[in-house]
């Protein structure tokens, strides 16, 4: 039992830094986003498209740059689409309301702890629903 623990921390520790972050601000008519995996490691260099809602048409292309910034100046108020992907896989989608943006909005999806304990809770009703079925069978 404790091998399984120590395999299931590793995991999650290794997880947790490649959880993608972002900050999004306003500068004059145009929108920064920075983007940032969790342990402050920048996402530089990788692929974002930017979309206007509803529309399938790209707005705007290219790669952030190497402080993991996305720098687009909208040309109407409204939402913003923004995708952003690595290589490997990471990426996120980004939605963002050009007029409810404050000087600084920092948007995190959960914090350590939580992913913590929210990854514990879903291993331990994994294997209790496995344990009731599992005795259910041969209790018959």
């Amino acid at each position: 039992m404790k091998k399984y623990l120590l395999i299931f921390f590793i995991i999650i520790f290794k997880i947790y830094p490649h959880d993608l972050e972002h900050a999004t601000k306003k500068e004059g008519n145009c929108i920064v986003v920075e983007l940032y995996f969790s342990d402050n490691t920048k996402f530089s260099y990788e692929e974002y498209e930017i979309y206007y809602e509803n529309e399938n048409a790209i707005f705007q292309t290219g790669r952030t740059d190497a402080l993991g910034r996305v720098v687009f100046c909208p040309d109407r108020p409204g939402s913003w689409t923004v995708k952003v992907f690595s290589q490997d896989g990471h990426g996120a989608i980004l939605k963002i309301q050009t007029d409810q943006i404050s000087e600084l909005s920092k948007n995190h999806s959960l914090g350590k702890v939580n992913q913590i304990l929210l990854g514990i809770l879903l291993i331990l009703s994994i294997f209790g629903v496995i344990k009731y079925f599992y005795f259910r069978r041969y209790k018959k």
